[in-house]
């Protein structure tokens, strides 16, 4: 089995540069992106001087040559723009600043190794979605894709949850994580081809707020040769999230329903910046240590004692942690553990579980800043853009979707640490949808809307046939296209 593993992984970047071969390379990218996080596995080879070599590295050094091959010329139509300053901060500037701020004993070397694997992980999938995925027709793309790799999961969720999660032992050969985790509500948490329940429920769930967002605007898929009403998705995916038992994924999911829901019937921006508001703000106030969580705890025991144990435990290491980052606290400790230290009273060290202590221990405020801001700031461009009343038009819905999947994520880097590189795709998609020109020449100005002050929805993405642009070759068959009811 392990022989099977090491097999796919070595192919796996040969096969990626096949796809940009064989199909579009704005349909290769999106598909291999897919096709990686959904099917391989969870392995991780420490090569010497490059960065570790996983699923998500792989695919992102596929791309890269794939371009190089097959669409050279693309590179040269990419421009930075200043809203790109808070990935490169995270992924460029904070890993090689920690590393000359602990000089000695660190060395320029290991900010550049430490830099070069956020490159790999973060940066790389956010310039595909900038160079790519470029206007509101490629962003439609995106979330039906994403709608399509979630249905995916459906019944590997439904299949592990009755027989426990055993596909990626039986297809690779071991479990990729604890199996004592997976005991769950009497039952068994799916994983998939996952790190965790925990990241598949979240998957679930994402896809589920999407399809939510396309039924609120009356949007149909098409899987294939059918045509599926959005709202059987919607269904389907929820049920599917309930079955996962992945708790932290779903309250988060009915906190950014409570918010749609909130800003459709009250038609206001509020509720979606009172949520980008919360990591910026509990981060400052735990690194503080202003705030010991003590009434969130008590509100989640209400719904689950063993949740509120588990918070209470991260929040008591993350205060620890905390208190030693902020000895450095511009650019953090850099690698090698040196952001760990021991629990008091305890010879166990202190576990780092929030991607937020994680990187404040290791890259600082610097570091800490520039991935929220990289998640938030697509969030606060649409904000800016569209107003409450045009969220769930067929234009504008999949930038919505976007936008509350991108929010929930940054809430979710608060208590866990979960890598997903296509949700950075997103946010570089959307940047650069929302900085086209040709986005601001369709839009028109406030001033000449009316009495009600309000933006003028964009034409139809629509083709002249009436149809979208539908995608080719995503997972398992699953293709779906967005069309207006």
């Amino acid at each position: 089995m392990l022989l099977f593993q090491h097999a796919v992984m070595l192919a796996w970047v040969p096969i990626v540069v096949v796809l940009f071969a064989v199909l579009r390379p704005k349909v290769a990218v999106l598909t291999a992106y897919l096709l990686a996080w959904l099917f391989l596995p969870m392995a991780n080879y420490d090569l010497p001087q490059i960065p570790d070599y996983t699923k998500m590295t792989a695919t992102s050094y596929g791309v890269v040559l794939g371009i190089l091959l097959f669409d050279f010329g693309r590179l040269f139509t990419f421009r930075p723009k200043w809203f790109d300053v808070p990935v490169a901060m995270f992924c460029v500037i904070a890993p090689i600043g920690a590393a000359l701020a602990n000089s000695p004993p660190l060395q320029l070397y290991d900010g550049l190794s430490e830099s070069a694997r956020h490159v790999a992980v973060w940066l790389l999938p956010y310039a595909v979605g900038r160079l790519y995925f470029t206007s509101l027709e490629d962003l439609r793309v995106i979330v039906v894709a994403v709608v399509a790799g979630a249905l995916v999961y459906v019944p590997i969720c439904w299949f592990e949850a009755r027989f426990s999660p055993q596909l990626h032992r039986w297809v690779y050969g071991w479990y990729q994580h604890h199996f004592v985790h997976a005991h769950r509500a009497g039952g068994f948490r799916p994983r998939g081809f996952m790190q965790s329940g925990l990241m598949t429920a979240t998957w679930v769930c994402s896809g589920a707020l999407i399809a939510w967002c396309l039924w609120q605007a009356r949007v149909k898929l098409r899987l294939g040769a059918y045509q599926v009403q959005a709202w059987w998705v919607v269904l389907a995916l929820a049920a599917t999230a309930v079955v996962a038992k992945g708790m932290g994924a779903l309250i988060l999911a009915f906190g950014g329903l409570c918010v749609l829901l909130a800003s459709k019937w009250l038609n206001t921006r509020v509720f979606l910046v009172l949520l980008l508001c919360a990591p910026p703000v509990y981060t400052y106030v735990r690194a503080q240590d202003m705030w010991n969580a003590e009434n969130l705890i008590a509100l989640i025991e209400t719904v689950s004692a063993d949740r509120a144990q588990s918070l209470e435990f991260r929040v008591e290491n993350d205060r620890v942690l905390a208190d030693h980052a902020m000895q450095q606290p511009w650019f953090g400790w850099s690698g090698f553990n040196r952001s760990i230290v021991k629990m008091p009273d305890s010879k166990n060290n202190a576990v780092p579980d929030g991607m937020w202590i994680i990187l404040l221990g290791k890259t600082g405020v610097v570091g800490l800043a520039g991935f929220l801001a990289a998640l938030i700031l697509p969030v606060v461009l649409f904000l800016r853009r569209f107003p409450a009343t045009l969220w769930f038009t067929p234009t504008v819905a999949p930038l919505t979707a976007i936008s509350i999947v991108l929010s929930l994520y940054a809430v979710d880097c608060l208590f866990n640490a979960m890598e997903n590189p296509i949700f950075i795709l997103m946010a570089g998609a959307m940047c650069s949808a929302l900085a086209s020109p040709a986005l601001r020449k369709r839009a028109v100005p406030r001033r000449a809307a009316g009495r009600t002050n309000q933006a003028v929805p964009p034409r139809p993405l629509d083709d002249p046939g009436g149809n979208a642009v539908e995608p080719r070759g995503l997972p398992g068959g699953a293709i779906a296209r967005a069309e207006s009811a």
